[in-house]
């Protein structure tokens, strides 16, 4: 009852304040201080340049992220783009091995 109403008095499509539009602006202002680190080519790999490339490669919709036991939340946190519900886990590494059973088409990334 409440969503009709609220699509009722709102419209369907809800209403465009600009805070979408402002907020994508400052994060393509913030990406763009991050790109060196995550487009670098130093050795050995930095943790950004490997979560830049678990982005531009992986399956985002059919997969499951963690970080590693062994590596920091906050450097994947900001950076990895999850595109579907319970898409990453910031559990640690033995969490998403549930996912790897034949009703589940999805693959786990650690």
């Amino acid at each position: 009852m409440l969503i009709e109403e609220v699509k009722a008095q709102i419209g369907e499509n809800g209403r465009d304040t600009g805070v979408a539009t402002h907020i994508a602006a400052v994060r393509e202002k913030w990406m763009a201080e991050w790109l060196p680190l995550l487009n670098s080519d130093e050795a050995p790999l930095n943790p950004y340049r490997v979560i830049n490339e678990i982005n531009n490669n992986l399956d985002h919709d059919n997969s499951v992220v963690t970080h590693d036991a062994g590596g920091p939340r906050d450097c994947m946190v900001p950076f990895y783009i999850a595109t579907t519900p319970h898409s990453y886990i910031g559990w640690g590494k033995t969490t998403p091995l549930w996912f790897r059973n034949p009703v589940n088409d999805r693959s786990e990334t650690c």
